[in-house]
């Protein structure tokens, strides 16, 4: 076990003591020591102390219980029946359906000091996408889907931000789709220059095979000043807000006419974005730690009285 005294970038006066790996005695004295106990997605091993020595026990789920291939294991049973006994909060309403408990919303944040309009930015290109390049992100459906406009006499340029194992495969199905024109590769990009790039682009494109559980990247680019294209499952939907299209996961015609449409529709574009800062404000670092600290104290308040 080690423990480590964190620094103070934003001012807190406070110590930060992190304990890594604490083990079973430990792990008894802090919650003999805490107010509140708040685990961020469900530990059985660190809930196991509260049982001798309980304490307002609250979790925050931020994924699927259930193995990735939608297996329910012994494991996942036995957390969401532990979940009926926490005060439960749950990223996107999704979320909170899968556990089946009720519960508080509230939904991750983003980097707000990174991710905003920059104004001397240039908004010249059409469709981005962002993300691994892994079969579950639906980076082809993107392909197939220009393919598909490009039939009909559409033609739109995206540019492709990230990396992963699928890369070739993209590649080759870009050149064999006739796309090598419209499509640019542009490879891993972080921070600032993840945003410059974010602020070129009109439309962002999110088109999850699997049910997201929630969606940060698409935060990211609505901060940018994009619109957003998403698939529809999962916690998507809440993380886009009013910000977005939605189309039905996997289906690369639905996408094509939802790209048509945002790219084509008058006024769209504008409308969303004057929509985006109400939606935004609600995921703002500050605003996301004042809803948790708000329901800490409602939790010591109810346990008092």
């Amino acid at each position: 076990m080690t423990t480590t005294v964190a620094e103070d970038p934003i001012g807190l006066q406070k110590e930060l003591v992190i304990y890594r790996n604490p083990n079973s005695k430990t792990m008894l004295e802090m919650v003999d020591w805490c107010d509140v106990f708040w685990q961020n997605n469900i530990s059985i091993r660190f809930a196991r102390p509260l049982f001798r020595k309980r304490k307002p026990w609250l979790v925050t789920t931020e994924t699927w219980l259930n193995h990735t291939t939608g297996k329910t294991s012994i494991a996942s049973t036995f957390k969401r029946w532990l979940l009926g006994l926490a005060h439960n909060i749950y990223i996107s309403e999704a979320i909170a359906k899968h556990v089946g408990w009720p519960g508080t919303r509230i939904p991750n944040p983003y980097d707000a000091n990174t991710f905003r309009i920059l104004p001397e930015g240039q908004r010249d290109k059409e469709l981005v996408f962002l993300g691994r390049l892994v079969s579950d992100k639906g980076c082809d459906l993107i392909l197939e889907a220009l393919s598909h406009l490009k039939s009909n006499g559409k033609m739109h340029n995206l540019t492709i931000i990230g990396s992963g194992p699928d890369q070739a495969t993209l590649e080759a199905m870009s050149s064999r789709l006739g796309l090598e024109n419209q499509v640019r590769f542009a490879g891993v990009l972080r921070g600032e220059q993840l945003a410059a790039e974010l602020n070129r682009h009109r439309v962002l494109v999110v088109p999850s095979r699997w049910n997201e559980p929630f969606g940060v990247v698409a935060l990211e680019g609505i901060a940018c000043g994009c619109g957003v294209v998403a698939s529809e499952g999962g916690g998507l939907p809440d993380a886009i807000g009013s910000c977005g299209i939605l189309f039905p996961n996997g289906n690369a015609l639905e996408l094509s006419k939802a790209i048509q449409r945002i790219l084509s529709e008058p006024g769209l574009l504008e409308q969303i974005q004057n929509r985006s800062n109400a939606h935004l404000i609600k995921h703002q670092p500050r605003h996301i730690a004042n809803e948790y600290l708000r329901l800490f104290e409602s939790t010591l308040k109810g346990k008092n009285t």
